[in-house]
């Protein structure tokens, strides 16, 4: 009696690629003897997408837009089949730009291999085999790469994202490596941080319409992440994934996305294309994907910091993320960066030289200064409408601060100067050495500038006539003298640092002139009166009565005497009976004549 045959269809190779040979081959297996006009093989292949609905009447009709990229026939002759088990075959060569097969909601393409064994007088046997046409082996080498959230860094107090990939293209079994910091943390209620992996299908030739396909989402951290601190990730690449491509009707991409959850706030997110590939497994060993991620947030932060540093000769501290510079004559210049709590932040140079003396203030101009008394005229176009200018002498100061001194400092958006150094600010990330260097070079320059000014400085009129004599004492001592106050610093006596310092008035006069020379008390010994040695409190009535004040600190002996002081080598004896004060005081003896 006759039947039909069972039917079997074996691939070779399985799964075929876009410009290839694949060979389709049918197994029947016949229980008797069964005459057939022969076996077709009908391969189609077709890419539609979902386009909308249209109403058939009442009823909504799903409507579809579809293109046919494969359609192939092959046919054997008509044979009998005797009882048993029996092969055929047939070719097809598969067209060099068909798509892979792919699915989504909206979208599929799929390859269909129809195999009908026609029974005269009998009903034919078909079958439906679904061909899984996989997207051609890639060599691409992709590259280490850096991204950001916003180009030029930090801004406010808007949540930073900066990341970095090994690489961004990745073999579809592999694994998406990479590292994500955050700056701008502590203005931002951060919840956690998600990572997701996101498949979208894009309309070809239709800008802006976009179907999320699939999203592969994972919790990196929970919780606000340390600021510019550097989390790395390993994302395994789910399987069954669909690789890159462009068919006719949609272009299917792969981003990951970066996403800070914000708590009462709008999320945060850092999307980074990807292309996803297939690699064959006799393809090379990409190199890229041996390199290391490159490095962002503070490591990435502190090669800048380096290269910069080195550049200009700076000193760089990486750990605290400082760089200074010795200017000479007792000056130095360091350069930090700040992140203020109104947002965003900044390049800071603080530039320190040995104290002024002249009561200098040069500060950012405010509404309240215009009641306020004792400013100095500074005739530079620009500066004194954003600066205002205060000092005890305006001939020291504007020997001082010079028409460059005063436009170095109109480079910056903040500046400010006093008797100890100056502080100059402008906003900056860091995130490039061409950056940094810039803010360097003029803060550079502007300290040089102010330095050369300390030379300048004259001493206050008053006392203009009597600085050879403290030149000569403040030699003699081994100390130098401070012009701009009329002060001898650095300077020693009897081995035991003093200092003489001449004292001013609101109205710039001379008030009085301070003897200031650092004591160490022995045990059981107080700076009251009363608790002096007879030694020691004879020793201070005689102090007392050379001085106009007379002060026993537990760390430091203080005595006035009237200024201004013509010579101070005058008071000398004062000088020898503070340092006998001082040995019984801290009961050691003293060592002698100072010179």
């Amino acid at each position: 009696m006759r039947s039909r045959p069972d039917l079997k269809v074996f691939l070779t190779p399985s799964t075929p690629m876009p410009g290839t040979h694949f060979r389709a081959e049918a197994e029947l297996v016949s229980r008797s003897k069964t005459p057939i006009d022969g076996v077709e093989f009908h391969l189609t292949g077709t890419e539609r997408r979902h386009t909308g609905t249209s109403m058939v009447g009442t009823t909504p009709v799903p409507t579809y837009q579809m293109i046919t990229h494969v359609d192939l026939v092959a046919s054997t002759p008509a044979t009998t089949l005797d009882e048993g088990v029996h092969r055929v075959a047939a070719g097809f060569e598969l067209p060099p730009r068909c798509p892979p097969a792919y699915r989504s909601v909206v979208t599929e393409i799929r390859y269909d291999l129809m195999v009908r064994v026609s029974i005269p007088w009998w009903p034919d046997r078909r079958e439906r085999y679904l061909v899984g046409v996989q997207a051609l082996p890639s060599r691409a080498a992709g590259a280490p790469g850096s991204y950001c959230s916003n180009a030029a860094g930090p801004q406010g107090r808007s949540l930073y994202i900066e990341a970095s990939l090994d690489s961004a293209v990745i073999d579809h079994r592999g694994t998406v490596r990479g590292a994500v910091s955050f700056a701008n943390v502590s203005h931002n209620r951060v919840r956690r941080i998600e990572l997701a992996l996101v498949v979208d299908e894009r309309p070809v030739g239709r800008v802006g319409q976009r179907h999320e396909a699939l999203r592969y989402l994972v919790t990196l951290r929970d919780g606000a992440p340390v600021e510019g601190e550097s989390m790395a990730f390993n994302i395994q690449i789910p399987e069954k994934s669909p690789v890159s491509f462009v068919g006719v009707l949609i272009d299917v991409r792969w981003h990951l996305e970066i996403r800070a959850v914000i708590a009462l706030g709008a999320d945060v997110t850092l999307s980074i294309p990807i292309e996803m590939v297939r690699r064959g497994d006799d393809a090379p060993v990409d190199s890229a994907r041996l390199r290391r991620a490159p490095p962002i947030g503070r490591e990435r932060r502190a090669i800048v910091w380096a290269e910069a540093a080195r550049k200009r000769g700076f000193v760089n501290d990486v750990d605290e993320e400082r760089m200074t510079l010795d200017l000479g004559d007792g000056a130095a210049l360091a350069i930090t960066l700040e992140q203020r709590k109104e947002g965003g932040l900044f390049y800071e140079a603080t530039i320190t030289w040995p104290r002024l003396g002249l009561d200098l203030g040069v500060t950012e101009r405010r509404w309240v200064d215009a009641w306020s008394g004792a400013k100095i005229p500074f005739d530079v176009a620009r500066f004194a409408e954003r600066f205002t200018v205060r000092g005890r002498e305006a001939a020291q100061v504007l020997a001082f601060l010079d028409e460059a001194a005063a436009r170095a400092l109109l480079g910056f958006e903040e500046a400010a100067i006093g008797d100890e150094g100056a502080t100059l600010v402008s906003a900056g990330t860091a995130q490039s050495v061409d950056d940094l260097d810039a803010f360097l070079g003029r803060a550079l320059a502007a300290a040089q500038t102010l330095v050369r000014g300390l030379a300048r400085v004259p001493p206050p009129a008053s006392m203009a006539a009597f600085a050879p004599a403290w030149r000569a004492f403040a030699g003699a001592l081994g100390g130098r003298v401070s012009l701009g106050e009329m002060a001898i610093v650095d300077a020693a006596f009897d081995q035991a640092p003093i200092q003489i310092s001449t004292t001013w008035t609101d109205k710039g006069e001379p008030r009085s002139t301070e003897l200031r020379l650092p004591v160490t008390l022995r045990d059981g010994a107080a700076p009251g009166d009363t608790s002096l040695d007879p030694a020691s409190r004879t020793l201070v009535e005689s102090l007392k009565a050379q001085t106009t004040a007379l002060v026993v600190n537990p760390d430091v002996i203080v005595a006035m005497v009237p200024a201004p002081l013509a010579d101070p080598a005058s008071i000398e004896p004062i000088l020898i009976g503070l340092s006998r004060l001082a040995h019984l005081l801290s009961g050691t003896s003293a060592r002698g004549p100072y010179r």
